[in-house]
């Protein structure tokens, strides 16, 4: 007579979901190995590549059809001897305002490569200390870097009330808050997130100093997905690190 796994033993009945949600996503590993080992010319990896970008548009409610205008302004502006950091806010969308630090170096000659840096989750994103280092490392190196805060992180909380002078949620939980307003309507945050960023390729199209040719984009933890998920979706980008 067969017996079922545990039968004799301590079974922890808690874990029966994330170790169902864990097989499925093995299954999903395998059969991905399987379809990467049958590739063997370049238009079998170009099929599978466009039909993997269109199934995550379309699970995340794909992205607006319109560029509309950024109406970009700079703020401020701070000197730090080597390099300038402009205070830019822009418009992704009309009325939706993403607030985002332009580092300039100031001794480069002609046009120069940028970095759009993108942020974690930490509650002061581009302000974030460790952040800021690596955007000084960066732009002393002789890069534009366009560090650009998150929907509810940063300048960008999204539940301040005026009247208590606060959040009325902690800033991680407005993702959840915002979230879950989008899957009622049959989309994901992240869409937000994403054109936030491609809108902030579209602004440095703009700028006289950069060389276009040469964006790249890095970040880490929620940073790391935005850069992997702006590497699906945006070919100007020509190269990525996507950390932790």
């Amino acid at each position: 007579m067969a017996f079922s796994e545990g039968i004799n033993g301590y079974f922890d009945v808690g874990a029966q979901l994330p170790d169902y949600l864990k097989e499925l996503a093995r299954a999903c590993f395998r059969r991905t190995e399987r379809e990467k080992r049958e590739i063997e010319t370049v238009e079998q990896f170009e099929h599978r590549r466009d039909t993997l970008r269109q199934r995550f548009l379309d699970t995340i409610g794909g992205l607006p059809d319109e560029r509309t205008p950024l109406n970009a302004v700079c703020t401020g502006e701070l000197d730090r001897g080597a390099y300038v950091i402009r205070k830019i806010v822009y418009q992704s969308l009309p009325g939706f305002y993403v607030t985002a630090n332009l580092y300039l170096p100031k001794l480069a000659e002609g046009k120069v490569p940028a970095v759009l840096k993108v942020c974690g989750h930490s509650e002061l994103a581009k302000a974030a200390p460790a952040y800021q280092k690596v955007c000084i490392d960066l732009v002393r190196n002789g890069f534009a870097v366009f560090a650009v805060d998150p929907i509810s992180q940063g300048e960008r909380m999204q539940y301040y009330d005026p009247a208590i002078g606060r959040n009325i949620v902690r800033w991680h939980a407005e993702h959840t808050y915002i979230g879950m307003q989008c899957d009622v309507m049959g989309a994901q945050v992240i869409r937000y997130f994403i054109w936030d960023l491609v809108r902030a390729v579209d602004y440095l199209y703009t700028l006289p100093e950069i060389d276009t040719s040469r964006i790249g984009i890095t970040g880490n933890s929620g940073g790391g997905l935005q850069t992997a998920f702006m590497m699906m979706v945006e070919p100007r980008i020509q190269a990525a690190v996507p950390c932790t």
